[in-house]
């Protein structure tokens, strides 16, 4: 089974190497959209590149000059290995370096954490009950290793973490229309904490079960489709946690799961120019297994066709293990 712990300390993003394909989260207008899975976290103020609110400041980004989140962070605080049993062996394959964060926001007066992680799981977790799941966290953060290293000269050594985790409430809820788990974790100082200790840090976790599929190719082999949880979060300090507990509410409104429509009519503008001197256009396209799409049908205006089909070519579909073919008709608006 892979680790949950990774979704706690080094969850990661998908390397081209792994897949054939980028992965991470790009900015376009309306917020921020992930490179390979079809979702997207939006802005509340457009204008002014905002997330949430002005008390929380972009922090796995570089920002340009006018606070607009530009590309995303490297180094080993920001990225890591993923490693999941994709042959079903029982033994970790590693699919490659990940962003550790699809985007993760600090408070600018309290240090408390909201972020956005989104993790491929084991072939056999498709269907695991998502209390299960939330479940191994606890475990595991009892068997979870941090590296430290002791002085300039020093060699990194890996430390067992100290921490013992208990879920205090969780219900079942919708996100963007997807069944997920909403349950607050609390990590307390030591393998076997007091009945009445004070927890070091209290997390609100919402695992959203993804409707879209991670592929991994395989030399020689059929290519593997692997289940993803949608991780969202909010962590503070205890005595601070009430402080901006509304503020994930709000940021949970903002995160959106595109059907195929959605990604088209995020492009609606681009697509559009391609033919201006018709009010509306009428596409039929063709997603593949791996999330690619293909412009077909015979709706589009031969001298248009190129341009919309190459745009289409750069979309991102649900990567679901079997491909597809849906219509759609974009409108100029007024």
């Amino acid at each position: 089974m892979s680790r949950l712990a990774l979704v706690v300390l080094s969850l990661v993003s998908l390397s081209a190497a792994a897949c054939g394909g980028s992965a991470g989260t790009v900015v376009r207008d309306d917020g921020v959209h992930h490179s390979m899975y079809p979702y997207r976290v939006a802005y509340t103020d457009t204008a002014r590149f905002r997330f949430v609110s002005d008390d929380w400041a972009v922090e796995n980004y570089r920002l340009d000059a006018s606070g607009r989140p530009v590309d995303m962070k490297s180094g080993n605080a920001y990225v890591a290995t993923m490693e999941v049993d994709v042959t079903g062996d029982g033994v970790p394959d590693k699919l490659g370096e990940f962003p550790r964060y699809d985007l993760r926001l600090e408070h600018r007066r309290t240090g408390a954490l909201i972020y956005l992680r989104s993790l491929p799981l084991e072939r056999n977790q498709a269907d695991t009950d998502l209390e299960v799941l939330a479940h191994n966290i606890v475990e595991d953060l009892a068997t979870s290793f941090l590296v430290t290293v002791a002085g300039p000269n020093a060699a990194a050594a890996a430390v067992k973490s100290a921490e013992t985790g208990r879920i205090t409430s969780q219900q079942r809820v919708q996100v963007s229309g997807h069944d997920a788990l909403d349950f607050v974790l609390e990590t307390f100082a030591g393998a076997n904490p007091a009945p009445d200790a004070q927890p070091l840090r209290r997390t609100r976790y919402v695992f959203v079960r993804a409707p879209f599929r991670h592929p991994v190719k395989q030399v020689g082999r059929d290519t593997v489709y692997l289940p993803i949880l949608v991780v969202l979060a909010y962590s503070a300090q205890p005595d601070q946690f009430d402080t901006a507990a509304a503020d994930f509410d709000r940021f949970l409104g903002t995160f959106a799961v595109l059907d195929d429509g959605g990604v088209v009519r995020r492009e609606a503008s681009r697509l559009l120019r391609c033919d201006p001197d018709r009010e509306a256009t009428t596409l039929q396209i063709e997603v593949g297994a791996d999330g690619a799409g293909k412009l077909v049908g015979t709706d589009v205006k031969p001298t248009k066709k190129s341009c919309q089909a190459v745009l289409i070519n750069q979309l991102r579909f649900a990567a679901t293990g079997q491909g597809r073919t849906f219509e759609t008709t974009l409108t100029a608006q007024p």
